[in-house]
Order: C-alpha cells, then sequence, then structure tokens
C-alpha cells in the first residue's frame, strides 16, 4: 500500500485534501486484502455507507473528536455531524432500541 502511495505522492499533495485521499485509498485497499481486515475496522462497514462507517469508526473506535473526523475524511463539520446522527440512527434501529 505505501509503495503504490509513494508513486501517487505528487498528485494526493496536490489534491484539496490530501489526508481525506490518502484516507479512501487505504479504506479500498483495506476492503480489498482481506474480509478480516474490513473486521478489524469494525463491523460498521457490513450495515452502513462506507462514509458512515468511517466516521462511527473514527469518532467511537477510535474516539477522535467529530472536527478532526471530519477533516480527515475532507468532509465539513456539519457534513460529518449528520453522517454520525445517521449512522446512530442506523445501529439504534438494528440494535431494537
Amino acid at each position: 500500500m505505501f509503495t503504490a502511495l509513494g508513486r501517487r505522492w505528487p498528485a494526493v499533495l496536490a489534491s484539496d485534501c490530501p489526508a481525506a485521499r490518502v484516507w479512501k485509498d487505504l479504506r479500498a485497499e483495506a476492503g480489498r486484502r482481506t474480509v478480516t481486515a474490513v473486521l478489524r475496522g469494525g463491523r460498521f462497514h457490513t450495515a452502513l455507507r462506507d462514509d458512515q462507517a468511517d466516521v462511527m469508526l473514527l469518532h467511537h473506535r477510535l474516539r477522535m473528536p467529530i472536527g478532526d473526523a471530519a477533516g480527515l475524511m475532507g468532509l465539513p463539520v456539519h457534513d460529518a455531524q449528520a453522517l454520525l446522527c445517521g449512522a446512530e440512527r442506523v445501529r439504534e434501529r438494528l440494535l431494537g432500541r
């Protein structure tokens, strides 16, 4: 993964949000490698859209403040908050609460 990233590094740095670009690349690579890698990232990805699962993983599992998670994902804070609220509603519905 890091070798491939190294080859694309100039394009990554020139993108609007390098952190978001790298995050998306890492997520895609983890999904391609093994199902285990996805499960280690959380079962969120089995029940939620990728963007919702990502914000849940960053905020709840990694305990990242929502503003930091938004920045990493290349999103405005209010978009990340909306994704988080939607994901939490789905989680509650799935848990029967």
